[in-house]
């Protein structure tokens, strides 16, 4: 029985000894490690403070964030880290480090340090020419201050290198002390992120649901300076967005009315480095749709070259996009919102539904517009540049492509939703077009045209109306579903080109002069044949001499034409007039530029779409 006690005692002993070793192997790397870290020193020192050598100690500590900048572009990993300086208590530093540590380990606070008159002057004038020793000797004076038990200067020293320098002051075993690059881990930049998101889409509902302009840009205004904050707050080790996602906020924030070129810049950089890092497997239709994104939140070339220049790479090398109006506007450098992939992303937003058209009662909006635009003075005798009127603009791309293809004329574009004039209004002055030339202004289109009719200073050259939105079908058909949201009909006081509009879109184009061309387009037939009816009686003449390009010969109809929406099929069987033949016209007489989102889209499937130019009657008549 004793022989047995003293056989599992043994046994006890042989496992407590077993149970040590794996914490005697635990301390044996952690010494191993700490002196591979403090033999490295040297390496870590250049690898991290490469760009300092470029920079006197002077503007290190005037421009910190540039400082922290290159640290964090140089650094390869967090495994190459800047490890202070190590020597034993009772032997000395060579030069500027030990007399600065000397002087200042026991001193009362890191201003005594750091910003001392005498000490910083004489601290600053040493080092300089050597600036690589700057960290060195902050950490090793923490290092001397730890020892001598001045903890209240240790604790100063690491919050001053972090607030100055971005970095991070991490204590090693056994004593010295190390520095890494600012990061956050991967649960905070997703919180980050996700808040960033929440910001943009905030905004955006805000914008959609807003009664004027002014909520629309105060709620752009906030968010923007909010997403700034927190984008901010993330080093460039850890970026909180991801893939698509600065795209996709780009986006956001543009059409919830944020003019503000920083954040745009910052969103592109970051689109930029995200294609960048994942070139070799980002596939070229997520690279074109990044690229479309960030084009339909009015970004261009010239605003993030690296960013459209990458896309166009992965799309020429990737394949598929051969002949694509994506690769070609890309490679010509003229990729933009008025390009076509780009207005449709814009298309699909404007088919959500939710976002209000209320214009306001009065008319200060519409003559703050024109008293801006009569600023523009283009002739010896003072005269102001044609004008071009968009009445229900929308976002206000074919007003903008208009400005910019005609220089020679001022835009005046309205519409009743604050939404759409809070992007349009935002992309404008992105874009940095004069005011004087260019106007967007959440009015009622028949306020803008008598406020232009008594006010501006120049003659009238077009008045468009494209794509108002439908009334409802004919009555009497109870097979017809989801009209009640829209106006009864094409007199009704609800519809936006009424008769009352187009009497007054004349008296305005027959006051001010001028060719007072007005222009309809419709992507529903039986809306283009009503309004064209509706134009003519009230005194507008089509324009039949075939001046603005061939008419239409043929409107596709259900009988072998492809696909075709089912209201326009319905129109085709009614027996009514059709949009074909004299005053129908084939192609926009417009520039190109000035293709309006649904323009592109209805073009793009193969739909058509229906326009008729009139000009001001020779005879004068006017009907009521």
């Amino acid at each position: 029985m004793a022989q047995r006690r003293r056989g599992s005692s043994r046994h006890r002993s042989t496992f407590s000894l077993f149970a040590l070793l794996p914490l005697l192997l635990l301390l044996i790397g952690a010494m191993l490690t700490q002196w591979v870290l403090r033999r490295s020193v040297s390496g870590a020192v250049a690898l991290a403070l490469r760009p300092v050598r470029r920079l006197s100690i002077g503007q290190h500590l005037a421009s910190p964030r540039r400082f922290c900048r290159g640290v964090a572009r140089n650094a390869a990993a967090p495994c190459s880290p800047l490890v202070a300086p190590r020597t034993d208590s009772d032997s000395d530093l060579s030069g500027p480090i030990q007399s600065f540590a000397d002087e200042h380990a026991g001193a009362g606070g890191v201003e005594a340090a750091l910003v001392g008159d005498a000490a910083r002057r004489r601290f600053v004038s040493d080092l300089d020419g050597d600036s690589s020793l700057v960290i060195p000797a902050l950490l090793r004076t923490r290092d001397m201050a730890r020892q001598r038990k001045n903890y209240a200067l240790a604790d100063s020293l690491r919050e001053h290198i972090r607030g100055e320098f971005d970095l991070e002051v991490q204590d090693l075993l056994g004593g010295g002390s190390m520095v890494l690059p600012i990061s956050i881990n991967v649960e905070d930049a997703n919180t980050l992120g996700a808040e960033i998101r929440e910001l943009a889409r905030g905004a955006l509902e805000a914008s959609m649901t807003a009664l004027d302009y002014a909520e629309v840009e105060l709620a752009a205004t906030c968010a923007a300076a909010a997403i700034l904050e927190r984008l901010s707050s993330a080093p460039p080790s850890r970026p909180v967005l991801q893939g698509r996602q600065h795209s996709d906020v780009a986006l956001t924030m543009a059409l919830a009315g944020s003019d503000n070129v920083e954040l745009f810049g910052l969103l592109a950089e970051g689109a930029a480095d995200e294609l960048e890092r994942t070139a070799k497997r980002t596939p070229p239709l997520a690279a074109a749709q990044l690229a479309e994104r960030c084009a339909a939140a009015g970004l261009r070339p010239q605003d993030c070259p690296r960013l459209f220049g990458r896309a166009a790479v992965l799309l020429r090398q990737g394949g598929g996009f051969e002949g694509s109006s994506t690769l070609r506007d890309l490679e010509d450098g003229i990729f933009s919102l008025l390009s076509e992939r780009p207005l449709r992303w814009l298309f699909r937003h404007s088919t959500r539904q939710g976002r209000r058209c209320v214009a306001p009662s009065g008319s200060g909006a519409a003559e703050q517009a024109v008293e801006a635009l009569n600023r523009a003075v283009v002739g010896p005798d003072g005269s102001r540049p044609p004008l071009v009127l968009d009445l229900g603009c929308g976002f206000g791309v074919s007003s903008l492509g208009m400005a910019f293809a005609d220089p020679s004329c001022s835009v005046l574009a309205v519409d009743a939703s604050a939404h759409c004039i809070g992007f349009a209004t935002a992309v404008a002055r992105r874009w940095r077009v004069p005011p004087e030339r260019l106007q967007h202004r959440h009015s009622n289109a028949r306020t803008a045209l008598d406020v232009v009719a008594a006010a501006y200073g120049g003659p009238v050259k077009l008045i468009m109306i494209n794509f108002p939105t439908p009334f409802a079908e004919a009555s009497g058909r109870e097979d017809v579903s989801g009209n009640a949201h829209l106006p009864a009909s094409v007199e009704d006081a609800e519809f936006m080109a009424n008769r009352e509009l187009l009497v007054a879109a004349h008296a305005c184009a027959a006051s001010r002069g001028g060719d007072g061309m007005l222009l309809i387009q419709s992507n529903v037939e039986d809306v283009a044949t009503a309004l064209r009816a509706l134009a003519e009686a009230v005194g507008w003449a089509p324009v039949l001499d075939g001046s603005l390009g061939p008419h239409v010969a043929k409107v596709p109809d259900d009988a072998g034409d492809g696909w075709l929406p089912e209201r326009q099929c319905r129109h085709a069987r009614s027996g009514l007039a059709r949009a074909c033949g004299e005053g129908w016209l084939r192609q926009s007489p417009l520039p190109s530029a000035a293709a309006t989102e649904t323009e592109r889209h209805y073009a793009s499937e193969g739909l058509p779409v229906h326009r008729v130019a009139f000009r001001l009657r020779g005879d004068g008549v006017l009907a009521k």
